[in-house]
């Protein structure tokens, strides 16, 4: 990924009959010692490793500040923010409090706004937590076709299969839905949706 296009647009551009092009990578998680995970190993660790966090104070008003802006309709602001609060807390590691923050305040938040921020993010951002974050808001909303067919989209990256998993397992098709990635995916993303799989 050369960081020139939103990562959607990165996504889409390097799928191959219906899977992404064999080594296509997002190439985000580096350690100090420049060593380089894997796309989804450490929402992997994570998620199957790791307790979930609860998000300090000031994360906590960054949080607001990011839905705010969402719910006003700013969408590259609440994206920046959504960014910024990702540099201290992957989305999977605090996404229950998240998204218990935002049913906490439906009489608050506008839910047109948050939508659409969430659709910019899944189609504009740059940035993976950015994105993650808006995959975790679409969670919460019954979605049509089209943006059905984004959230696949980025099912096929490993980086995001679990949280498109979870968008794709509601209703009743959710698991053919998980049973059709599942074929497409062959990294840490088969893992996270063979845990979901029925």
């Amino acid at each position: 990924m050369d960081g020139t296009r939103p990562i959607y647009e990165e996504i889409a551009a390097s799928i191959v009959d219906g899977k992404l092009a064999a080594g296509f990578s997002l190439a985000a998680d580096v350690t100090d010692g420049g060593l380089r995970f894997a796309d989804g190993a450490m929402d992997g660790i994570t998620a199957y490793h790791m307790q979930p966090r609860q998000m300090d104070e000031n994360s906590q008003k960054l949080m607001a500040q990011a839905l705010q802006a969402a719910s006003e309709g700013n969408v590259s602001d609440a994206d920046a923010l959504f960014a910024q609060l990702g540099k201290s807390y992957r989305a999977i590691s605090v996404i229950d409090e998240f998204q218990g923050y935002i049913r906490q305040h439906t009489d608050t938040l506008d839910p047109n706004g948050v939508f659409h921020a969430a659709w910019y993010m899944m189609l504009k951002s740059f940035d993976i937590e950015s994105v993650k974050y808006g995959l975790a808001i679409m969670e919460m909303f019954k979605v049509n076709e089209p943006v059905k067919d984004v959230i696949r989209r980025l099912g096929l990256s490993d980086e995001f299969t679990i949280f498109a998993g979870w968008n794709l397992s509601k209703g009743p098709e959710g698991n053919q839905e998980i049973f059709d990635l599942i074929q497409k995916v062959h990294g840490w993303g088969r893992v996270h949706l063979l845990q979901m799989l029925e």
